[in-house]
């Protein structure tokens, strides 16, 4: 007796065939058994959009969002850096400008002071002309206010020492010892001081040095202790 044929559609059908390949999965693809496997180019193309589609639903962090944690604490020290880098060299700048101005002030007053004795009010003048220009403003005077101050006319208080901008100029007769590379402020009529040249209100938001030297003076023959005033502004 002869085995019955099967039909062409049955043998070829897996469910009737013995031999019927079993999709297994491998190291490259792995899912449900029995299920039909894409090739490896449609599985990476399928993982870039399941990506690109994670990343449009959750946002993309990416390698320097991870490391931002760490970040804080070097931002933060570089802040810190650079704002006390601002502040000392803002205050090594305010100190070198003033160790310039009191260069510029002992010059002058090196200048007009000379060897400590003014014979005449010529003089005098002589010495105030080889200042030359010099970058601040200045005005020097001679006063005898803190030692004879009984000669001296005082403040409008009348009261207390004399003020370093408060202090009145020597007069030789008509002629009045100071020396300033600035105009008065207002007339010096015939008790000038050195606040026709610079007021405390004007110098208020300005840099102001001062200096006293003793000096002696010569005046009608007769020698008269007294200082030197000089104050410079910028």
């Amino acid at each position: 007796m002869s085995a019955p044929r099967v039909k062409t559609a049955e043998k070829n059908n897996p469910q009737y065939s013995s031999l019927a390949a079993v999709p297994r999965p491998n190291a490259k693809n792995k899912g449900t058994a029995g299920a039909p496997w894409p090739n490896n180019k449609n599985t990476g193309m399928a993982s870039v959009a399941f990506g690109l589609f994670m990343q449009s639903r959750h946002g993309y962090i990416g390698p320097i969002g991870d490391d931002f944690p760490s970040l804080i604490p070097l931002i933060f020290g570089l802040l810190m850096f650079f704002t006390a880098f601002t502040i000392n060299f803002d205050s090594f700048d305010n100190a070198n400008t003033r160790f310039n101005a009191d260069v510029t002030l002992l010059r002058i007053s090196r200048t007009l002071q000379s060897n400590s004795y003014i014979y005449s009010y010529t003089n005098f003048n002589e010495l105030c002309s080889q200042i030359g220009v010099v970058n601040l403003k200045f005005a020097a005077a001679l006063t005898e206010a803190w030692v004879n101050p009984s000669n001296a006319t005082r403040g409008a208080s009348g009261k207390g020492a004399f003020g370093i901008l408060d202090v009145p100029v020597f007069r030789s007769g008509n002629n009045a010892f100071y020396c300033s590379n600035q105009e008065p402020l207002s007339p010096l009529n015939n008790n000038p001081r050195v606040s026709n040249f610079v007021t405390a209100e004007s110098s208020a938001d300005r840099l102001l040095v001062s200096r006293v030297f003793p000096i002696v003076v010569e005046d009608d023959k007769v020698v008269k202790p007294m200082h030197l005033v000089v104050v410079a502004w910028k």
